[in-house]
């Protein structure tokens, strides 16, 4: 898939079908970010919004979906399964704090250690009848072998990251271009604490290829997975403007860069 020099490859397909036609060790690090529980997806359906822009109303209520099917059991096996087959070194996968416990079950003896995303600007508890959720885990695990990551020399980073979410917010209306976008400032920091240049990482759910951009800002390679018609065909206009030196919406607008690489 990523023969010669080539950099990135986008590919739309059922992860787990194509996973299984990934050889063994096939790619140095898996960094994915797979669908939330149904927790999470049912109280997303409702919310209400104060005043943003010209165009939503004071409190105004609205349908938010996120496009796609909840966690499950099976699949969290099934994808752990083939995560820990194909890489030959670290495995994160993010998950809500209701389904953390499946991960941690499901990596065994390949469990390393649970991250945790601190949420800045998180959304807040609408109902106010009980505290909001204002961070996110990353489970850590490895493949059998000698676990090595990119800390400090005085081994002093530990195991959490505070960045914003990626939203709709202050008029800024095109910063948010997927329902689980994540923030790419996390991406780059996971990516340089835990990958090397050259690396290939393989992300499962690419969603908006935010892994994929930070993968070449850092000089790493990826293979970015994703089902969806319309959010693979973001994946790789994105992975294209990343390449021109250009965000997605100049690119697709057809503007073209000051230089290129």
């Amino acid at each position: 898939m990523l023969s010669g020099q080539r950099q990135w490859c986008v590919i739309e397909a059922d992860c787990v079908e194509l996973m299984r036609l990934l050889p063994d060790s096939s790619v140095a690090h898996v960094i994915a970010d797979p669908p939330y529980s149904a927790e999470v997806h049912a109280r997303s359906i409702r919310r209400t919004y104060l005043p943003d822009v010209a165009d939503q109303p004071c409190r105004r209520t609205r349908s938010y979906e996120f496009g796609f099917a909840p966690l499950t059991r099976s699949l969290a096996r099934a994808l752990t399964r083939h995560y820990f087959r194909v890489s030959a070194r670290w495995v994160i996968a993010f998950s809500d704090c209701e389904t953390a416990d499946w991960w941690r079950s499901e990596f065994g003896d390949s469990y390393v250690r649970q991250l945790v995303w601190v949420k800045d600007r998180a959304m807040p508890q609408i109902s106010g009848d009980r505290p909001g959720s204002r961070w996110e885990s990353m489970m850590l695990g490895h493949a059998p072998g000698r676990k090595r990551w990119n800390a400090r020399p005085d081994g002093g980073d530990g195991n959490v990251w505070q960045y914003p979410v990626v939203a709709n917010c202050s008029g800024h209306r095109q910063d948010r271009i997927h329902t689980a976008q994540k923030p790419l400032d996390l991406m780059l920091d996971l990516l340089e604490s835990f990958t090397d240049p050259g690396d290939i990482i393989l992300d499962s759910h690419a969603g908006s290829g935010t892994t994929g951009v930070a993968a070449l800002r850092l000089g790493r390679r990826c293979i970015l997975i994703e089902q969806k018609p319309e959010y693979a065909q973001l994946c790789i206009d994105r992975m294209k403007a990343e390449d021109q030196n250009q965000d997605v919406h100049h690119y697709r607008a057809g503007q073209t860069a000051l230089w290129q690489k």
